[in-house]
């Protein structure tokens, strides 16, 4: 049985000095791996209708020049979602916002696949857009809060490359599945994909951050702190 017992939290606990000064643990790393993963998907649907448009072209008999729309209504749904991301996230707290832009512009992608002409197209992509642009802010800004000081710089980084990292799959899976399912089928796929992984993210994420009793007593405190954190950072923003 292990020794380690649950202490209650300090008033006088400082988690940005601890997460800086500790060794980066297994639920930093996790959470750290969550965000990427998010930002991984967020640049897959952010990029699939580039890839599709050629074949909805081809099988509505249209001109490339009747997707302006659509493509502008996405850009200014990501405009707005980025904008929104950080008075969201310090209301709502940065997981919720992450989690609920994830599960918006998978259901949007989702529903493109269904979509009877290019106006509803545009229709959908404008919120498609406002969760994919939310998304990254929410997860770079998630990752920059539970990283130690001494890597956090890279660690933004290399999540925020994950974005075009994202775009690059999203064309390597364009290949395989346009030219033998079709464009509907990219779109569902492409969807269902950010819908699944935002419930298992959000498991994971609830699994890791409630730590009653942690091997290292530094892991749960982490934890606890990052938990109080948010909600005090919430009832203030209500507050005013």
């Amino acid at each position: 049985m292990s020794d380690v017992t649950t202490q209650p939290l300090s008033a006088n606990f400082d988690v940005s000095r601890a997460i800086d000064d500790g060794v980066i643990t297994n639920v930093q790393k996790m959470a750290y791996l969550l965000a990427a993963l998010a930002i991984v998907m967020d640049g897959f649907d952010g990029q699939m209708i580039g890839y599709a448009i050629p074949a909805i072209i081809k099988e509505w008999g249209i001109a490339r020049s009747a997707f302006s729309f659509a493509v502008a209504t996405g850009l200014m749904g990501m405009a707005i979602g980025s904008l929104s991301a950080g008075v969201l996230s310090d209301r709502f707290g940065r997981k919720p916002v992450l989690i609920a832009s994830i599960l918006l512009f998978g259901s949007a992608t989702v529903t493109i696949g269904l979509a009877p002409d290019v106006t509803a197209i545009a229709i959908i992509r404008f919120f498609a857009g406002l969760g994919i642009g939310a998304a990254l802010p929410a997860a770079t800004t998630l990752t920059a809060e539970f990283i130690p000081l001494r890597t956090r710089t890279m660690a933004v980084i290399t999540a925020c490359v994950c974005y075009p990292l994202g775009g690059m799959l999203a064309g390597l899976a364009a290949g395989q599945i346009l030219p033998v399912f079709g464009w509907r089928v990219f779109f569902f796929i492409g969807g269902s994909l950010p819908i699944m992984y935002a419930f298992f993210s959000d498991a994971v994420a609830e699994r890791i951050t409630q730590v009653p009793c942690a091997p290292e007593p530094t892991l749960g405190r982490i934890a606890r702190a990052v938990n109080s954190y948010d909600t005090r950072c919430r009832t203030s923003a209500s507050i005013h």
